[in-house]
């Protein structure tokens, strides 16, 4: 559900990625055509930069014991990213990285212990940032310029209690203006637009959650996300709408390009595995998927058996043979499910699906509603 002008448009939420582990804080490309990201492996591993080009599959930029906190897009073959020496000390810095020659190297040190956010200027090579001089100060925008190395504060952020600060900024499509938030000792924070010509900063009269994350709609709109969801907010009349209603989103960002929304979302992965009963062995996994497995019901004479999954973004019916997986392409949206069963011949799987009683011909791979006529069928 997205806004075009004025008018609120419904769409399809699609997943971009779908690998194992935490993929987030990803952002598209000037062109649209590479998304970069950071993703975790594991809960053990360190975070990474990764890439994808439109269609082909993500590929890891960087690795290393650094933990890496935020990537963005800098010019051509070129991202800026954050990152932490480990986990304990938590020293940061701003890295360039090539992804032509896959070199990283330091530009700037950023603030210590600190969650840096990062937008690029691309006409005048400048980043911005919050930065601290340490870790008892309240976070300001400060910009760097990447030729002439000229640090510069933009903001003076209010020392009365509030160690954090303007903790948070987002770059306009027109690159003339910061949208910065700044914590308020409620746990709210205040909006503050901040024009990049004249310095002036112009501060909104509503408050907002400190867990916003923010986004540019357009040269006016902003999109904030926080635990209820996404709204809209018209900096110029000052006005709040609600876009999306979801509370598993996090991280976003728009592209002005292609006019799509980026966002985190957490998936469970439920995958299958099997165990020799009679064997001495470790359990195996017999599916590798980032969704969702389940309802495994085996084959009387062979090690087929067919089970639930939602790898495809819906719940379908698949078949592994032991050697190969495939889709029986259930002709309806499954809406409902109480079991599968095997015939004694092992030909028929018949199953409860939308509460009527259907039967898959394993050969002929085709799909019959046992009784058209019963609608209230559990098992």
């Amino acid at each position: 559900t997205l806004l075009t002008g004025k008018t609120l448009v419904t769409t399809n939420e699609q997943p971009i990625t779908s690998m194992k582990g935490a993929s987030f804080k990803a952002r598209l490309s000037q062109d649209g055509k590479a998304l970069a990201f950071i993703r975790r492996e594991g809960v053990n591993s360190n975070a990474q930069v990764w890439i994808k080009h439109d269609n082909l599959r993500a590929k890891q930029v960087t690795n290393g014991d650094s933990y890496y906190t935020s990537v963005i897009h800098g010019a051509k073959n070129q991202l800026f990213a954050t990152r932490y020496n480990n986990l304990s000390e938590r020293k940061c810095e701003i890295v360039n990285i090539d992804l032509i020659t896959s070199k990283v190297n330091k530009v700037f040190d950023c603030a210590e212990r600190a969650l840096t956010f990062l937008a690029y200027k691309h006409d005048k090579q400048t980043l911005f940032f919050n930065y601290r001089n340490n870790v008892q100060s309240p976070f300001s925008i400060y910009s760097y310029q990447l030729l002439t190395e000229r640090l510069q504060q933009l903001t003076f952020a209010s020392n009365q209690g509030n160690v954090k600060g303007d903790y948070q900024l987002a770059l306009s499509p027109n690159q003339d203006k910061l949208a910065i938030l700044e914590y308020q000792n409620s746990s709210q924070a205040k909006l503050k637009i901040l024009n990049l010509n004249t310095n002036e900063i112009r501060q909104s009269s509503g408050e907002f959650s400190y867990n916003s994350i923010i986004t540019w709609f357009n040269q006016d709109t902003l999109l904030l996300s926080s635990d209820g969801g996404i709204k809209a907010f018209d900096t110029v009349k000052e006005t709040l709408a609600t876009v999306i209603t979801n509370s598993e989103i996090g991280f976003i960002s728009y592209s002005q390009v292609n006019k799509q929304l980026i966002f985190d979302k957490g998936e469970t992965s439920v995958n299958l595995y099997q165990f020799a009963l009679n064997e001495d062995q470790s359990r195996q996994a017999i599916t590798n998927s980032s969704a969702s497995n389940y309802h495994p019901n085996f084959a009387n004479h062979s090690p087929a058996f067919v089970f639930l999954s939602t790898d495809s973004g819906k719940p379908a019916i698949l078949i592994n043979t032991g050697s190969e997986t495939f889709e029986t392409n259930f002709g309806d949206k499954i809406s409902s499910f109480s079991n599968l069963s095997w015939s004694p011949d092992d030909q028929y799987i018949v199953g409860v699906i939308n509460n009527q009683l259907y039967q898959f011909d394993v050969i002929q791979k085709t799909w019959s509603n046992l009784l058209p006529a019963q609608n209230n069928i559990h098992f």
